[in-house]
């Protein structure tokens, strides 16, 4: 809540009764014209909380929507709030969910609300949605919401408004005895109409004119001390003569500076009012001794939205579009200032600064229209995660604005970035296929096209490589469209269209010089080329990647982006501890949520791949509830680290059954709802992602079985048949199997007297083809394999695959595996070997 700086004069008995009617009712609005109080009573009213709350404190919240666009109404109080709006869900269903997940007793005092009509259906969800939340609504007309309770805010009697005239007087002017001029008071306070802030205006006025002089000024009329209630003259012509009547009173350059201010929004800092109002300390001081503006305890100037209002008719035409020029002005440069910040999610500064700058923002854009502020402004949301916003403003941008094909297509991209941090990927593929073809490179969408323009582009990054290609200005944004359209084909599992995109992107990036898209686009080379089991290629792809990152001199979400693809490189050749350094990177400086939380999963895997299995587990069970806490508390989004958490658990002497048994069964659950999901929900998980969860699901539920029952037995032989028979729906490209695989070598060598060699033969080919595309799973799986080989009676092979196990673990710096290949050359060595 806001701590006011004077006392509350002449409210008493309307704190009191507001206070009881709160105990009582749920949603209570004070109507009254600006400058009456409505604000003060209710932050009077509001604290300490008057809400009955047994066993509980009640909470109370104040949000201001002075000046706020009523397309950001709802982030304004999200954020006031402190609501998460990082899942890709509108801000409304956020807030409502945060609101009704509350344990305690909730006031909201909603400020300023005259502006906003279309807001007053969303305080009636709030309410429907939170039980336990009241609402203490201001504003200058009566909200249509059936339920409430409307107060009418009058302007102070006499007797008040003369004591508050007295108290505002003694502090602008010590000297001031108002018994002396209690006659002249009276007829001050008549003019004012009762309205506290013409009180306080004209009281501050005593600095500069003498209390009878300011009674003529107002025009004060003792007659109109003998007309019951409030004055005659409508309060609005009351607080407008005291307005006019500070305005005289002020010199040439104070009513400049006052008129400029007028196109503020949420306040100012000193650097701003100077530089847009093209004044003085000093005259800002003579406005706040007039009680013009205020300077507030966070350092920032304020202006009451009514004298801002009255100000803002002192402007001619002219004045008001140079005044609104220096903002815009401004506040580009401030955003261009912060620039480098503002892509980097581990400078948490950018966004205390910026954030309470928002309300000048928005109307600096409008008043701004450079491209560059779009960009800024963008990414500002982007921080905020005001991804609606973010939407919004591009498009209206689009629908109202003719420009070059080269800004258009990089506004079109945008667009789609922000459309797909609310998981609107149809609507995001939309807008990045648009974007190639405004600027006439078009992306099939056919299988055969698909098919022709990987072999096309395979063929220009051939010529590349021998002859780099002049920079472009269109490179930039067709590598920006291509790189989304590539990462929604990835996650969608869209292989064709996932390979066309990121080659025509490594060409796009080699026509720019851009050093943080060529590394996002070499990365992910380096990455596609080594699944396709060209190592050698992929090692120059990740040299490459590796020098752009080098030379990439400010942060960039390109960056960050190619940071991820080069860890996932690094994981599958065993680079362990560089892979963990790129996810921990990207994690702390990406801006988007997901990627945040792919990295937060990928460090699990890390743990996993290097055998340290208590972490990896919790890293799993921690991502868990980050992507559940994404999707509003779905678990739909938890299934693949809980079977992570599962399969590193399965490798922990202290996680017995019972422990690994609920987390099976809640990704089982998981996996279950989300193909249930799938189609109202918009995913796309595609035939690999489900045949991959299943394997991984039948192998883990084979390996606890067998730890609970201490041995093998028929329902193992059948889940070994399953998985095979579920591979052999699979490319040798798909990962995530590394943990499945093993297992099933393990469940395999427990099957003694084992199966069929053929059966053995097949598990084996599965485990070399895996090898040969992720190096890095060379020491568990190379035990595995000796299992395996031992089972097919190829001792000798298998004897080989375990020492050269043992030396890649020892490479690699896995302990883990280390230890397991030891044990099973000796075992291999033993009896048992020649029995088998």
């Amino acid at each position: 809540m806001p701590v006011p700086a004077t006392d509350l004069i002449g409210r008493e008995a309307d704190v009191g009764r507001l206070r009881a009617l709160l105990a009582r009712e749920r949603l209570v609005t004070l109507v009254g014209p600006g400058g009456i109080g409505k604000t003060r009573l209710a932050i009077a009213a509001a604290e300490p909380s008057p809400l009955p709350a047994p066993g509980a404190p009640g909470e109370t919240a104040f949000v201001s929507f002075a000046g706020v666009r009523p397309e950001a109404a709802v982030t304004t109080l999200a954020r006031r709030l402190d609501v998460d709006l990082s899942p890709p869900r509108p801000a409304l269903g956020l807030l409502l969910s945060a609101l009704s997940a509350r344990p305690r007793p909730l006031l909201l005092v909603l400020d300023n609300l005259e502006h906003l009509p279309a807001f007053d259906p969303v305080i009636g969800e709030l309410l429907r949605a939170a039980p336990a939340l009241r609402i203490l609504a201001t504003s200058r007309r009566r909200p249509d919401l059936p339920g409430q309770v409307a107060i009418s805010v009058e302007g102070l009697g006499a007797p008040a408004a003369e004591a508050l005239f007295a108290a505002r007087a003694a502090t602008a002017c010590p000297g001031f005895d108002p018994d002396r001029e209690a006659s002249l008071v009276a007829g001050i306070c008549a003019a004012t109409g009762g309205l506290p802030l013409a009180i306080e205006l004209a009281a501050g006025l005593l600095r500069a004119v003498p209390c009878a002089a300011l009674a003529r000024h107002l025009n004060a009329d003792l007659g109109l001390l003998a007309v019951p209630g409030p004055a005659a003259r409508s309060r609005h012509a009351c607080m407008r003569t005291v307005f006019e009547t500070s305005w005289r009173l002020l010199d040439e350059a104070g009513r400049q500076a006052l008129a400029a201010l007028s196109v503020f929004g949420g306040g100012c800092t000193l650097d701003a009012a100077l530089e847009v109002a093209r004044t003085s300390p000093g005259v800002l001081v003579r406005l706040v001794d007039h009680s013009m503006i205020q300077l507030t305890p966070s350092g920032r100037y304020a202006v009451h939205p009514l004298i801002q209002q009255y100000a803002a008719t002192h402007l001619t035409p002219e004045e008001r579009r140079a005044a609104r020029r220096r903002h815009a002005d401004h506040f580009g440069r401030l955003l261009e200032r912060h620039a480098a910040a503002l892509e980097d999610a581990s400078d948490a500064e950018v966004t205390r600064v910026l954030g309470a700058e928002l309300d000048n923002i928005r109307p600096a854009w409008a008043a701004s229209g450079r491209p560059r502020f779009l960009e800024l402004y963008w990414t500002l949301c982007l921080r905020l995660r005001l991804y609606e916003e973010s939407a919004a403003v591009l498009r209206r941008h689009l629908a109202r604005t003719a420009e070059e094909p080269r800004l258009r297509a990089r506004h079109l991209w945008m667009a789609g970035t922000s459309e797909h941090h609310l998981a609107r990927e149809h609507e995001a593929t939309r807008l990045a296929r648009a974007a190639l073809e405004t600027l006439g490179e078009p992306l099939p969408e056919s299988r055969r096209g698909l098919a022709t323009a990987t072999l096309a582009a395979a063929g220009r990054q051939l010529g590349h490589r021998l002859l780099p290609p002049r920079p472009s200005p269109e490179g930039r944004e067709a590598a920006q469209a291509l790189t989304m359209l590539a990462r929604l084909a990835f996650h969608q599992h869209d292989l064709p269209t996932m390979l066309a995109a990121s080659l025509r992107q490594l060409n796009a990036a080699d026509r720019t010089d851009d050093a943080a898209l060529r590394a996002e686009a070499y990365a992910n080379a380096a990455t596609i080329t080594r699944i396709a089991g060209r190592h050698r290629l992929a090692a120059r792809y990740g040299t490459l990647a590796d020098r752009a990152l080098a030379d990439v001199e400010q942060a960039a979400e390109a960056a960050h982006r190619a940071r991820l693809a080069r860890g996932l490189d690094q994981l599958h050749t065993g680079a362990f501890e560089a892979a963990g350094r790129s996810f921990a990177e990207c994690r702390a400086r990406t801006l988007a949520p997901r990627v945040a939380e792919n990295c937060s999963g990928l460090l699990a895997e890390t743990a996993l791949w290097q055998g340290r299995f208590e972490t990896a587990a919790g890293l799993f069970a921690a991502t868990a509830e980050q992507a559940a806490g994404r999707l509003g508390g779905n678990d739909i989004a938890r299934h693949w680290c809980l079977l992570g958490q599962v399969e590193a658990m399965l490798r922990l002497d202290a996680a017995g059954p019972e422990r690994i048994g609920p987390v099976l069964a809640a990704a089982r659950a998981s996996t279950e709802r989300r193909r249930a999901q799938e189609k109202p929900l918009g995913l796309r998980d595609g035939p690999a992602m489900r045949t991959i969860q299943d394997m991984r699901l039948l192998t883990a539920a084979a390996r606890l079985r067998a730890l609970e029952r201490g041995t093998a037995d028929d329902g193992t032989r059948q889940a070994l048949t399953e998985v095979l028979a579920l591979a052999g729906r699979l490319s040798p490209a798909h990962r995530g199997l590394l943990e499945c695989w093993s297992g099933l070598a393990e469940l395999l060598w427990s099957l003694a007297p084992w199966p069929d060699r053929a059966t053995a033969r097949l598990l084996h080919a599965h485990l070399a083809r895996y090898v040969t595309r992720n190096p890095g799973a060379a020491a568990r799986l190379g035990w595995a394999r000796a299992l395996v080989l031992a089972a097919a009676g190829r001792d000798g092979a298998a004897r080989k695959a375990a020492e050269q196990a043992l030396a890649t673990a020892t490479r690699l710096s896995a302990p883990y595996d280390q230890v397991r290949s030891e044990a099973v050359i000796r075992h291999l060595r033993g009896p048992c070997a020649a029995a088998g």
